[in-house]
């Protein structure tokens, strides 16, 4: 599975664990099962000061219209929303039906996500115990039903165990880029579609 994050939720345990795969919820290539945690697939660079988070390009507002701007920030609540209770349902690891259904009102791929919170957590013992710490966001794209956009994230004291040992997945940069893309579904409600890290270098950079 992926480490998600939430954020991570989850690119970084499915490295670990190498069971993670994209199934179910059309095929997205890039979805994860959990915010904040995602691996990628570029060659990282070697590892920044975790102290140089940077911020958001200046003035990105201003090439988005009010209206877009209230879709991104209704977009970002729920993504906001979302981290925080996985981030619960991941520090626990147990498949319950509060944890199901929480998973089915957040994330748009929730079926996959909530084997891999049987398999990869529950019975496999991973445990989120310290998640990622979003530092800032800004949106590269605000469209009526998709909302991306970029979070600096700060993995420096992010701790996931197995079994009660830490495993070794951080970022190769502890404060780099996470890529969070948000569906507006039909029945109105922001739905988490996937992360992707950009770990080429820190967000600063």
């Amino acid at each position: 599975m992926t480490l998600r994050h939430r954020l991570l939720p989850l690119a970084l345990i499915a490295a670990l664990s190498g069971s993670l795969t994209a199934c179910g919820g059309g095929g997205d290539p890039e979805t994860k099962p959990a915010p904040g945690h995602t691996t990628s697939s570029e060659d990282p660079s070697p590892s920044d000061d975790p102290s140089e988070a940077g911020g958001p390009p200046a003035g990105w507002e201003d090439k988005f219209t009010r209206e877009q701007m209230n879709t991104y920030n209704a977009a970002l609540r729920r993504w906001e929303q979302y981290t925080k209770l996985s981030n619960e349902i991941y520090r626990k690891g147990r498949d319950t039906t509060d944890a199901r259904n929480t998973l089915r009102e957040f994330s748009l791929f929730w079926q996959r996500d909530a084997v891999t919170l049987a398999r990869d957590f529950d019975r496999g013992g991973i445990r989120e115990e310290i998640p990622p710490e979003p530092l800032w966001t800004f949106a590269t794209s605000i469209k009526a039903s998709q909302v991306t956009m970029i979070q600096c994230t700060d993995y420096s004291n992010a701790r996931i165990t197995k079994n009660g040992d830490v495993l070794d997945n951080k970022p190769k940069h502890p404060v780099t880029p996470l890529v969070v893309r948000m569906t507006k579904t039909t029945d109105g409600d922001w739905k988490f579609r996937s992360t992707k890290l950009r770990d080429k270098a820190s967000c600063a950079a």
